[in-house]
């Protein structure tokens, strides 16, 4: 089984619906996952929360990475997992 790297970057309005059923695509055809993202308020915390609710509900195999800013202005304190 393969591994997929996903890297995720987006702006601090979040997601539209049409993003969200592409990401959920994606994750849906893969087994091993891990992402990335810059922890951010908006889209960032949007596809952590589909990636955790993917790992938990679906028991999907993904891996969280974090690579916050150095300014925690606009941070969601997002948890690795």
């Amino acid at each position: 089984m393969s591994t997929v790297r996903i890297g995720f970057t987006g702006n601090r309005y979040g997601l539209n619906q049409s993003q969200i059923e592409e990401i959920k695509k994606i994750i849906e055809s893969h087994d091993n996952i891990i992402v990335s993202h810059g922890d951010c308020v908006g889209s960032d915390t949007e596809f952590h929360n589909i990636c955790v609710s993917y790992k938990e509900q679906f028991n999907k195999n993904i891996s969280i990475h974090i690579y916050p800013s150095f300014n925690p202005v606009m941070r969601a304190f997002n948890k690795e997992m």
